[in-house]
């Protein structure tokens, strides 16, 4: 079931299923930089990440008894945090189709300043950081439009570093698959970004 893990992260996933609170600590602690990392990427702003950090633990816990370990568990958990963040963009997309926006409704401030979150602690000149800035959120638009499996094969892959192999394992898929996916998924990323005048 679980031979191919590493046996401190197999006992570790043991005593969870077990209910020991403890493990289930330790094990967020041990990965939690991971998974903040990668939906900070997928959403871009920092309150949210956390949203949804918190949330892919949670589906992480609740279907624990599920992982086999035919994976790496960090793979598993990364898989759980992309489509965490697939879910939670198609229905901001569904909210903000339903919305409308006026250009006239004066910007909303907290103790007389517009807060905003720096993508990196890097400093740059402000025409770098809008380039920069506005570079990051055409990629993520063009992003929300891919479905499902085009966004899995592209976050792992790209984001990820995950080798063919270890995406193939993951989500049980044939090699051939993935790579036809990612050729897919760029062409389409290529053309929208091409359309956004990236």
């Amino acid at each position: 079931m679980l031979r191919d893990m590493q046996n401190g992260e197999r006992e570790l996933i043991k005593r969870i299923i077990s209910g020991d609170r403890e493990a289930y600590r330790e094990l967020v602690e041990r990965y939690q930089k991971m998974v903040f990392a990668v939906t900070y990427r997928l959403i871009g702003s920092y309150e949210d990440a956390l949203d949804m950090t918190q949330e892919a633990f949670v589906r992480a816990y609740k279907s624990l008894k599920s992982f086999k370990g035919r994976s790496k568990f960090s793979t598993w958990l990364y898989r759980i945090a992309v489509n965490t963040c697939y879910k939670t963009l198609k229905k901001k997309d569904r909210l903000m189709a339903s919305r409308s926006i006026s250009l006239d409704e004066p910007i909303k401030v907290e103790d007389g300043r517009i807060n905003r979150e720096m993508a990196d602690n890097k400093i740059q000149a402000p025409d770098e950081e809008a380039v920069s800035s506005e570079r990051m959120m055409l990629l993520r638009e063009a992003l929300r439009g891919l479905d499902k499996e085009h966004y899995e094969v592209v976050a792992l892959k790209a984001l990820g570093g995950l080798s063919y192999d270890e995406i193939s394992k993951e989500l049980c898929i044939p090699v051939g698959t993935v790579m036809s996916r990612l050729y897919r998924a760029r062409r389409i990323l290529k053309d929208r970004l091409k359309a956004l005048d990236f």
